[in-house]
């Protein structure tokens, strides 16, 4: 089955590729015998159970670039009205990014992952995919006990607009719309303006695509 060659490709001890698919194939392999795919899958399940029952979930989400990439370190909460808060955000230096990861107290880091679609692309994403690698092993080795958890780009607007076909505009828009409009000014109050901030105000860039991993990670656990 494809969850086997998924979790056997990962080969990187508390790392996991995560989409609505893989948990569906993670319910069929979780009562089978100890294989090493069966035993990533239940480190998954395990690992996702654990977050889920948490009140409070620290989560730091990374868009990796080439040189610099967007983060976010949000909290989840579930006792509440508002269900995201955004702790701190930005465009850094990857260089600043690993000591960012090293640094920042979390449940779980999700980032994007690449994937091929077909097309040519350049040396950015060459370089963007080993600072992918980087950041991970910066992860485990600085918090070995969290997950390192990665959903690709479709997986991503799937969860967050219900279709993988959705585009940037649209999964900014979603995004914008489960925050509380009513702290700031402006056309958009999520986001607000300078004398009256909203939520989301100074979130540009690759800021938007972290918090877009962040927060289909906590759509999964929801429906899982």
């Amino acid at each position: 089955m494809k969850i086997g060659l998924l979790y056997k490709d990962m080969a990187i001890r508390g790392t996991f590729q995560v989409s609505q698919g893989s948990l569906e194939c993670a319910r069929n392999f979780k009562h089978l015998g100890q294989s090493r795919e069966s035993k990533a899958v239940c480190d998954l399940i395990g690992e996702l159970d654990m977050l889920k029952s948490q009140t409070r979930t620290h989560v730091l989400a990374i868009d990796t670039g080439s040189r610099y990439s967007g983060f976010c370190h949000f909290q989840i909460t579930r006792d509440g009205q508002q269900p995201y808060e955004m702790k701190e955000f930005g465009v850094i230096g990857n260089h600043d990014l690993i000591s960012t990861i090293e640094q920042k107290a979390h449940c779980a880091i999700i980032m994007e992952n690449f994937q091929s679609m077909g097309m040519a692309v350049g040396r950015s994403v060459f370089e963007s995919c080993m600072w992918l690698g980087r950041f991970i092993e910066t992860a485990r080795r600085s918090h070995n006990r969290r997950p390192v958890l990665l959903m690709y780009r479709p997986a991503i607007k799937l969860e967050i607009c219900g279709s993988s076909r959705a585009k940037d505009k649209n999964v900014r828009q979603s995004i914008i719309d489960m925050f509380d409009g009513s702290m700031g000014g402006g056309k958009c109050p999520q986001i607000g303006t300078k004398k009256s901030r909203g939520p989301l105000y100074g979130v540009s860039s690759h800021v938007w695509s972290a918090l877009a991993a962040g927060i289909s990670l906590d759509k999964i656990m929801s429906n899982y």
